[in-house]
């Protein structure tokens, strides 16, 4: 555990930018993804009508 923490010292500007950069590619296939619709948020919405329809 303590060679993880010593990863968020200050003055290590190299690893912050690595961490900020994965950081930055994790929110744009995020982002990607609710953009271009994928198949697999089609399917959570096509879950969500069938939902409905037991409901009502």
């Amino acid at each position: 555990m303590n060679k993880f923490l010593k990863w968020l010292y200050p003055g290590i500007k190299v690893k912050r930018w690595f961490f900020l950069f994965i950081l930055g590619i994790i929110i744009f296939i995020i982002g990607m993804g609710l953009i271009i619709n994928w198949r697999i948020l089609s399917l959570l919405s096509l879950t969500e009508q069938q939902v409905v329809k037991y409901v009502y």
